[in-house]
């Protein structure tokens, strides 16, 4: 049984308060963004697209209807007619992303400039030269510790042509369903309807989110893969979609895809995945506490870890070496004396456990409080100018709106509210592998994290007033003291 009360019934009542426009301005208003979107997106293909554009095109058309499609069919599920907000947002999300695919990604695409040499930048041309040596690693010059991503990426440029807008719609695909469910989770979990509660799915433009789904990253890829892997098992177990069982078994079985696809892109992520998948099958209510339940999580935990440890050792790789390993890098010139990321670099286990909580706080907190922007730079093409401008505007709503997550994990321990658990149980583990698993600090990836953190945020909203104001007013005492520490380390 679902934790809600008895004086309202499952399904949203504020859905049938009628809406001031018409359904027809609604219908039209959407035909003429899915027009406009479609319109700039084949346009966009045809222009600047030399290699499968034909392909290209049908998977750009595909997603646009998917997306729509999807959103629709969560709406009903969900008894809320506000959900379709979602499919404007998503049809708009996609002219914002060939924007910045032309402005922000492809003038970085030179392999002969100076500044190449960034991740994704790498596994854009790599990708490709896999693909077409037959996925064959023989003779090719790649040195990539996890090079799962490059026959990732390889697979889809092999069908759809070599282009910089398959990355762009794979990644706003999965992005896509990445947000069906955790809109479809969040309203399953929330105790009472409010009126903004699809405000959930706007996630997915977060602008460091749109700047990734842009990109032929990794975290783009994994963020996705990691919502898919652990909520597809979570609403698998719990019954939520019972009256669907092909839906069941049909997500249970992307769950275990997404979770391989991890596996080979991004190893270490492989544990907090399971980690959470377990957890929430013990703690959550929706799911009924049984030995059965129990003894499959303690299973899955030590055959995984066995088998695929016996597997990658064969091929030269451990596992446990990698996952205790943290990624160093020497420390050159371009950092300062004073550099903070330099300071809270651990250099032991007793630094790892006291830099902790200060590592997690600057994750969520990077780049500020340093503001680098400037806009000159934004159409030069000049490096990471883009990136620096949108993790930094993401940046500032983590740090105002982060009070609400801690009070919804408050609320979880204190007050048993075991079904929050599905999005922060998540997310302090995905975020504590990220946090404390990189000697260096990289804003970009605490974006694998960031859509349960949203969520922990969106639940943060039905708690009580008075919890949110100590909440807030604790939050910014920390965040003060960060930044006068942070001016005095730098020596001003």
């Amino acid at each position: 049984m679902l934790a809600y009360p008895t004086n309202f019934p499952l399904t949203n009542g504020l859905a049938q308060i009628p809406n001031n426009r018409s359904k027809a301005t609604n219908k039209t208003l959407l035909l003429c963004l899915f027009a406009l979107s479609f319109a700039a997106g084949i346009g966009y293909i045809q222009v600047f697209c030399k290699e499968g554009q034909i392909a290209t095109s049908l998977f750009y058309s595909f997603t646009l209807v998917f997306g729509v499609k999807t959103i629709f069919m969560l709406s009903r599920a969900v008894n809320d007619s506000r959900i379709k907000y979602l499919a404007y947002i998503f049809l708009i999300k996609m002219i914002i992303l060939l924007f910045l695919l032309h402005f922000a990604w492809e003038p970085l695409l030179n392999p002969h400039a100076l500044y190449y040499g960034y991740d994704p930048q790498r596994y854009y041309f790599q990708a490709e030269m896999l693909a077409r040596n037959h996925f064959n690693m023989k003779n090719l010059d790649i040195n990539l510790n996890y090079p799962g991503i490059l026959y990732y990426w390889g697979f889809f440029f092999n069908i759809f042509g070599h282009n910089t807008v398959v990355p762009l719609i794979v990644n706003s695909l999965t992005t896509e369903i990445a947000c069906i469910l955790i809109v479809f989770t969040g309203y399953h979990i929330r105790p009472f309807p409010k009126k903004h509660d699809w405000m959930l799915g706007l996630f997915m433009v977060i602008p460091e989110v749109l700047y990734f789904d842009t990109i032929s990253a990794r975290e783009s890829a994994m963020m996705g893969l990691l919502i898919i892997s652990i909520l597809g098992v979570f609403l698998f177990f719990s019954k939520l979609l019972k009256k669907n069982k092909m839906l069941s078994y049909g997500l249970m079985a992307l769950s275990i895809v997404s979770s391989f696809l991890v596996l080979f892109i991004r190893t270490p992520m492989i544990l907090p995945i399971i980690t959470s998948q377990s957890m929430l099958l013990l703690v959550s209510r929706n799911v009924k506490p049984s030995l059965i339940k129990t003894v499959f999580s303690v299973i899955v935990i030590i055959l995984l870890f066995s088998v695929f440890q016996g597997l990658l050792r064969k091929s030269g790789f451990d596992y446990t070496d990698r996952i205790m390993r943290t990624q160093r890098m020497e420390l050159g010139n371009e950092w300062t004396e004073n550099s903070i990321g330099k300071k809270f670099v651990p250099k032991n286990n007793l630094e790892y456990a006291f830099f902790a909580p200060f590592r997690f706080a600057i994750y969520i907190a990077a780049p500020l409080p340093t503001i680098d922007i400037r806009v000159k730079e934004l159409f030069l093409g000049y490096f990471f100018a883009w990136e620096i401008l949108l993790d930094t505007i993401s940046a500032f709503i983590y740090v105002v709106l982060f009070p609400f997550a801690m009070v919804s994990i408050y609320y979880i321990m204190r007050f048993g509210k075991r079904n929050w658990a599905v999005f922060a149980i998540p997310f302090l583990f995905s975020f504590a592998s990220i946090a404390f698993g990189n000697d260096i600090i990289h804003p970009r990836y605490r974006l694998m994290a960031i859509p349960f953190l949203w969520g922990a945020i969106w639940l943060g909203r039905f708690c009580k007033f008075k919890l949110i104001e100590k909440s807030f007013a604790g939050w910014y005492f920390v965040i003060c003291a960060g930044i006068v520490t942070y001016f005095g380390m730098k020596g001003f």
